[in-house]
């Protein structure tokens, strides 16, 4: 077993002991900020939808065979100038003859539910 004597420090020693702030590099902190920037910006892009960005539509192996949701606005007895659709997982609006969508399968309301039973027919 080893015992250390103790170790008694003046009160008023005859030099000081300057401390020195902690070093930091500059190129690290340029490399932190341009990170945070680019996680923001990233961040900004994600929750924020570009009207007027083109839809990107990747090639599908499905074609048009393929089954989607989206909601009809109609007019009739609202303030609305015309019909128009909205894609629900975006929330873009598009004019009835300027909508992505091929055909109508069904429609449905909080009465009633119909079937197309014309897929192929273009939507009017």
């Amino acid at each position: 077993m080893i015992v250390h004597p103790k170790v008694e420090v003046d009160p008023n020693p005859n030099y000081a002991v300057t401390i020195k702030q902690e070093q930091v590099s500059k190129f690290d902190m340029d490399q932190e900020e341009e990170k945070k920037r680019k996680e923001e910006h990233e961040l900004f892009l994600k929750s924020h939808i570009d009207d007027d960005e083109p839809d990107y539509e990747p090639e599908d192996e499905y074609g048009r065979s393929r089954l989607h949701a989206w909601v009809l606005v109609k007019k009739d007895q609202r303030q609305i100038p015309h019909d128009f659709f909205i894609e629900p997982t975006t929330g873009r609006e598009y004019k009835i003859d300027e909508s992505p969508y091929f055909s109508v399968q069904a429609i449905f309301n909080h009465e009633n539910f119909w079937i197309n039973l014309d897929p192929d027919r273009e939507i009017d």
